[in-house]
């Protein structure tokens, strides 16, 4: 008897459609999924949307005992990742992930600046991804943008920028530096929430760069050291 009733909780939970566990609730406000089907263990969404604009179709597949791996399509490029899910608990109202590691482009990024373009690699190691809609986004671990360079109305070569991500709080707290790999030297500091960031840059011309610095100046807040600051901040 016991061992039926288990048999039959084993088969409905097998069979439990993958829409029943994709719940917007727990995703960031900038984040829509749409179109799923398939099955919790093996499925997919029609559209991802991101910042507004659409990012492709996302496929997920679970691999004994407690990892899934991820892949998002649009087409043009693919973003591949696994995670490791964290036990549920009952009555939590978060999406969270451990050891989550893949790869984006960086002209695959939402940027909060017109007529600016990223270019680059980001590789992403990070050890835990926590999520709850309009209430809390924390994210912990490191970031590689590999062969960084932002283009447009300036065009900067950033070598390798370092990204470290540690949860403050409800939000993330960001930090960054080029460690003087490019021709410029780059450092910042900032948070990101479920619904707003903020974050400030301090870029310096390397040592024969003028023509960069009087570029740089045009950008942001000329300091009395010849560095330039830009502040950015806003709400999604």
């Amino acid at each position: 008897m016991i061992l039926g009733i288990l048999l039959i909780a084993l088969m409905v939970l097998v069979a439990l459609p993958a829409k029943l566990i994709v719940d917007q609730q727990l995703l960031p406000p900038a984040l829509q999924i749409d179109g799923v089907s398939g099955r919790w263990w093996s499925g997919q969404a029609a559209s991802v949307t991101w910042y507004g604009q659409p990012r492709g179709r996302l496929n997920w597949q679970f691999s004994f005992p407690d990892t899934v791996n991820f892949s998002l399509n649009n087409g043009k490029t693919e973003i591949r990742s696994a995670a490791k899910l964290k036990p549920l608990l009952a009555g939590r109202k978060q999406a969270v992930f451990e050891t989550v590691k893949g790869q984006i482009q960086a002209d695959e990024l939402p940027l909060p600046v017109e007529g600016i373009e990223l270019h680059g690699e980001l590789v992403f190691n990070l050890s835990e991804f926590r999520a709850a809609r309009n209430r809390q986004l924390n994210l912990d671990g490191n970031v590689i943008w590999h062969q960084a360079r932002i283009s447009g109305n300036v065009a900067l070569d950033l070598g390798q920028v370092d990204i470290h991500l540690k949860p403050q709080g409800q939000q993330t707290a960001i930090d960054l530096a080029n460690n003087n790999s490019g021709d410029v030297l780059l450092t910042g500091s900032g948070t990101f929430a479920a619904d707003r960031y903020q974050l400030q840059l301090h870029l310096r011309a390397g040592f024969g760069k003028d023509h960069l610095r009087r570029q740089l100046a045009q950008l942001g807040e000329l300091n009395p050291d010849g560095s330039t600051t830009i502040s950015l901040q806003g709400e999604y």
